[in-house]
């Protein structure tokens, strides 16, 4: 957590009882959302405001636990680098040798735990679409998340960022063979996101002034913390409150509709995000177009050889009558 003095917890309460906040948004704006995406499939790395991660995906054929036979895996994996944030390096001692390794602290814990609830729980991606042959072969999703720099509300960040590497990963086709076995076919495939899982978080402030998505300064003196996921359903994938601030029932309500709102617009912006990036056609995954696709251009090569082919033919012709 970012230490201030007092005059800097001060000031922060002062401006944000006057409606403005430390960089000058209004106090339910969001600071902007940046995405860009690799050139490997389900690797993404999205920023919110001065907040960065990387968020991979790792894919791999399993076998399912004796008792879900029909479900494959799915873990969340949340990662600081030291360089994170400076008061990440003191917890790793003088040894420069430590300074490059990732390590995990009680955030990263509460981050994995809102993830389980958003994305597995609610079966946003539901892991019984995971399984390849019953009780034998699976998919194992992990998607890793590897904080770059932390400048307050990862929830939200490491909640958008998993849903755009997932978005953007694929997974090959498989064919099952009469005695189960397995072949993996070069055509790639989407994972089934049934809906996007998007988290919003409220902090409360003295005298339960709220703010969305507050920054790492404002979190050092918050009373309390809401953090609501939904999709554009309405549904409420996950609320969790931390923090000892008591909150009024309206109070609860009023963030819900704004959270839909909000929920809206960042997906739209993640829809929009994954189709600017060029690499994901929904249409072009079908194997039946893409079969069509591949077809058509054989026939236009030949064509163009078989016009080559009669340009020398006639070239010879001529040749030979001179």
């Amino acid at each position: 957590m970012e230490v201030l003095s007092n005059n800097e917890k001060a000031f922060v309460l002062e401006a944000a009882n006057k409606g403005i906040r430390m960089d000058g948004r209004g106090l339910f704006d969001c600071r902007k959302l940046t995405i860009n995406f690799t050139k490997t499939r389900g690797q993404v790395e999205v920023s919110l405001g001065d907040s960065l991660v990387l968020c991979a995906v790792d894919i791999f054929i399993d076998s399912p636990y004796t008792d879900r036979p029909n479900e494959g895996f799915l873990t969340f994996n949340v990662e600081f680098l030291p360089m994170a944030h400076p008061n990440f390096e003191t917890l790793l001692g003088t040894n420069l040798v430590q300074r490059h390794k990732r390590f995990r602290n009680e955030l990263s814990a509460e981050i994995e735990r809102v993830l389980e609830k958003s994305i597995k729980k609610s079966r946003a991606l539901n892991t019984e679409s995971l399984c390849i042959v019953s009780g034998k072969h699976c998919w194992n999703v992990t998607v890793h998340m590897h904080i770059l720099a932390h400048h307050g509300n990862l929830i939200d960040l490491c909640t958008q960022a998993s849903v755009l590497a997932l978005m953007h990963a694929r997974v090959h086709d498989v064919k099952i063979n009469p005695d189960k076995t397995i072949e993996l076919l070069p055509v790639l495939k989407p994972l089934s996101l049934h809906f996007l899982a998007i988290s919003v978080t409220f902090g409360f402030l003295k005298g339960q002034i709220a703010i969305l998505d507050p920054e790492i300064k404002e979190e050092a003196v918050l009373e309390g913390k809401v953090v609501i996921c939904m999709n554009v359903y309405g549904d409420i994938l996950a609320l969790q409150k931390s923090g000892a601030a008591a909150l009024k029932e309206e109070v609860i309500f009023q963030c819900l509709d704004l959270a839909l709102i909000k929920t809206k617009e960042t997906t739209k912006e993640l829809r929009k995000a994954v189709e600017n990036a060029g690499e994901i056609d929904l249409a072009m995954e079908n194997p039946e177009i893409r079969v069509n696709k591949l077809l058509a251009e054989i026939a236009s090569l030949f064509t163009i050889y078989n016009k080559i082919f009669y340009k020398i033919k006639n070239f010879a012709r001529l040749e030979t009558l001179q």
